[in-house]
């Protein structure tokens, strides 16, 4: 078996290095064989343990199989064993849709506006962990020159609680996009903008079961 591909990877780094990983799986539930929950976890998912690793393991393999030439230009926190995933991220400060001024890069999480009850839009509530909210929507926002290189892995399209893809200007980004993305449910926004030529090409068949995406 290829130690070297970016599924084998993820899974060494999930059992071997990712600190809540290994503590959710060293602490499995002996009878019933269920890991311990989350806090509150995602509208989508749940709050299973399970579900957490799942999602932690589809980031790992999303971060080795798009650094497969070189690493990116920021880590942007992805892989950092005792950071919650939705803390996989780096704020910037530029004009970028639909953040404003405010442009947090990688991984970013929020829960639905009416949860904190101020009226505010979703995208102001942007959380780094589920500690005390039920966690809504999960994007992947790498609108910035990050050199990305490398496909899409198939595992991207079972990160069930993502709804929005924002990939741009990553010119080393390769091959055409997972059919699995169809399993994207909630997705409603993708955008792929400047992604140099090797990228893309004909979308998926499966992409346009989606009844969400515009």
């Amino acid at each position: 078996e290829d130690e070297s591909t970016p599924q084998n990877k993820a899974i060494r780094w999930i059992v071997c290095d990712d600190s809540i990983s290994v503590q959710l799986l060293e602490n499995q539930d002996p009878v019933s064989g269920n890991l311990p929950k989350q806090k509150h976890g995602f509208r989508l998912g749940g709050d299973a343990g399970e579900a957490q690793v799942i999602r932690r393991y589809i980031l790992a393999v999303f971060s080795y199989s798009t650094s497969k030439v070189s690493p990116w230009n920021d880590s942007l926190n992805f892989l950092s064993p005792d950071l919650h995933e939705c803390n996989w991220h780096k704020n910037y400060t530029r004009g970028n849709f639909p953040f404003g001024d405010f442009d947090p890069v990688g991984v970013v999480c929020s829960i639905d506006k009416g949860e904190l009850n101020n009226g505010e839009g979703v995208y102001n509530e942007i959380l780094l962990n589920d500690e005390d909210h039920l966690l809504y929507n999960l994007v992947l926002n790498f609108r910035i020159d990050n050199d990305l290189n490398g496909p899409l892995p198939p595992e991207i399209g079972y990160l069930i609680a993502c709804n929005s893809i924002g990939l741009e200007n990553n010119i080393r980004l390769t091959g055409s996009l997972p059919q699995t993305m169809g399993n994207m449910t909630s997705l409603f926004s993708m955008a792929l903008i400047l992604n140099g030529p090797d990228f893309g090409g004909e979308l998926p068949s499966s992409l346009f079961q989606l009844k969400n995406l515009t």
